[in-house]
Formats: structure tokens, C-alpha cells, sequence
């Protein structure tokens, strides 16, 4: 696996300037905004430039050349979940600096330096594992295009169903509980799926 993750984070340097560049302007426009939401944003940004390996896979044939190394289909599927917690730690890591240093020159409230990234990590990691089954089994233009309207319901599905109901107010250490439980369980059946999916490409 350590092959694979060396891999991806060499195609992942090819963006570093674009990664950079979003980092100073979402820090800019966050520096400006009251709520800092677009420091948070960097988080799901980042994490999900793990779908953006699909493209670099598929467009080299990759896969079926993976497939002839000592490389099982589970190590293979593995390492992008990996590869996804990964980018979403340092994506979180650079949000707590960023709210950090606003802090000490505007008033922040110190729960929210840490507790807002780390919700922030933990949603986007769900919508991580929700979407990578879609790019192993489908193109990547294809998958993206579904990904992006699934995102888009989702968002207004969620509004909506959120202003019909009353829910229970529950603290944030309860609430990061059951967003870990949620993800666990998604990631692991997200896991199989998905390898399910691989294997089937190659038999």
C-alpha cells in the first residue's frame, strides 16, 4: 500500500499550485467572513480531490496495470480510502492553523477553532465514502456528473426534511458520536461495495 499512497501523493503534487492558491484565497475570504465558513470549506475541497485520482487511474489504465503487481484488489481499494482520511487530516490540520492565527487578532471562541473543523472533516468524509463505489464502477465523467447531482439533492432533500421536523437537541460530543458511528458503519459497507466493484472489472 505504501506504493500506492507514494503514488497518488506524487499525481497529487502536480496541483500543488492550484492547492496552494484555493488555500490563500479560501483564507482570505475566510479572514473577511464573520462565521470563517470558508476556512472550513478547505476540508471537503481537499478530501474530495481524492476522486480526482480516478481520472489520472483510468485515462493511464492504471488499474489493469496495477493488477499484474503484487497488488491485491483489497490493498488497491484500501489506499484510496486511506489516501481520502489522509488528505482530509492535513485539509483539517491547515483549517485549526488558519482559524487559529484569526483568532489571536479577531475574536474566535476557542471550542470553535477545533470543533468546527473536525465537524467539518467528519461530513466530508461521509461524503467520501458515499461517493467512491460510484468511481470504481463507473467513468469518471459519468460518475462525477451523478456525484454532483446526488450532492445537489442531498443539499435541498436535506434543507427541506430539516424544516418539517423537530430535531433533538443533542450536544456536540454526542453529535461527533454519532457521526463517527454513521462513518465507520458507511466506510466499511462502502468498502466492500467497492471492492466488490473492483473485482468485478477483472474477472
Amino acid at each position: 500500500m505504501k506504493a500506492l499512497l507514494l503514488k497518488d501523493f506524487y499525481l497529487m503534487k502536480k496541483t500543488l499550485k492550484a492547492m496552494a492558491l484555493i488555500i490563500i484565497l479560501f483564507a482570505f475570504m475566510g479572514w473577511q467572513d464573520k462565521t470563517s465558513q470558508m476556512m472550513i470549506a478547505i476540508i471537503p475541497i481537499f478530501t474530495l480531490l481524492t476522486i480526482s485520482l480516478f481520472n489520472y487511474d483510468q485515462s493511464a489504465h492504471f488499474e489493469t496495470y496495477a493488477m499484474t503487481l503484487p497488488i491485491s484488489p483489497a490493498t488497491y481499494v484500501l489506499e484510496k480510502f486511506v489516501f481520502g482520511l489522509a488528505l482530509s487530516f492535513i485539509a483539517t490540520c491547515i483549517a485549526v492553523g488558519l482559524l487559529f492565527t484569526k483568532g489571536l487578532i479577531f475574536p474566535l471562541e476557542s471550542e470553535f477553532i477545533w470543533q468546527a473543523p473536525l465537524l467539518g472533516m467528519l461530513i466530508s468524509l461521509v461524503l467520501l465514502t458515499l461517493s467512491l463505489p460510484l468511481f470504481f464502477k463507473l467513468p469518471v465523467e459519468i460518475a462525477r456528473t451523478y456525484f454532483i447531482a446526488f450532492i445537489l439533492i442531498l443539499s435541498f432533500g436535506g434543507s427541506f426534511v430539516a424544516s418539517k421536523i423537530t430535531l433533538p437537541q443533542i450536544s456536540f460530543s454526542q453529535l461527533i458520536l454519532v457521526l463517527v458511528l454513521m462513518i465507520l458503519g458507511l466506510m466499511s459497507a462502502s468498502y466492500f461495495i467497492s471492492l466488490t466493484i473492483f473485482k468485478n472489472k477483472f474477472n
